[in-house]
């Protein structure tokens, strides 16, 4: 189970991305909060990023490569997609009971469940798109942690100095 994936830890790979990828489906589906994902999908490119951060965290290993990041990012990704597509099924269907109760309300006679019923069958092909979109989108973002925030110190380059000069005769 903790065979090394990419020269990642397999289970803190699972732990991170899951997390990550949890809280990412979530707040992407979430009403009003869902409004920052407006912002080239913010909440995507931040369980990116939350993913490399937990994985570090997990392990005090030296620096992540670029490619483990795209790694952990994707595997956050596709997490989120899956949890956001079943988080949308649910607040879509407190969203449909909340319109029908206002529609009966002010007197309209549109039928807003029904629309529910029809949104959720198109949910699946939705969870598909989203499966290829966040995975990329985290990627990205596990790029940006680990190429730009918590990137590898360069090291100093050697600077060469003459030889001192020998002795004058």
């Amino acid at each position: 189970m903790n065979q090394p994936f990419m020269g990642l830890n397999s289970r803190s790979l699972m732990f991170s991305g899951l997390i990550a990828g949890v809280a990412m489906g979530i707040l992407s589906e979430i009403p009003v909060v869902n409004c920052l994902n407006c912002l080239l999908l913010a909440w995507v490119w931040g369980g990116g990023i939350a993913a490399v951060f937990l994985y570090r965290q997990y392990e005090n290993k030296p620096p992540l490569s670029v490619t483990q990041g795209l790694v952990l990012g994707a595997a956050a990704g596709v997490v989120g997609a899956v949890v956001g597509g079943i988080a949308s099924l649910l607040f879509g269907g407190l969203t449909a009971a909340f319109s029908q109760s206002l529609n009966n309300l002010v007197g309209d006679n549109s039928n807003a469940l029904t629309s529910f019923f029809f949104a959720s069958g198109f949910s699946i092909f939705r969870i598909i798109g989203n499966i290829f979109l966040y995975g990329i989108v985290g990627a990205v973002g596990g790029l940006i942690a680990t190429g730009l925030i918590w990137k590898t110190p360069m090291a100093p380059i050697p600077t060469q100095t003459p030889p001192p000069p020998g002795p004058v005769s």
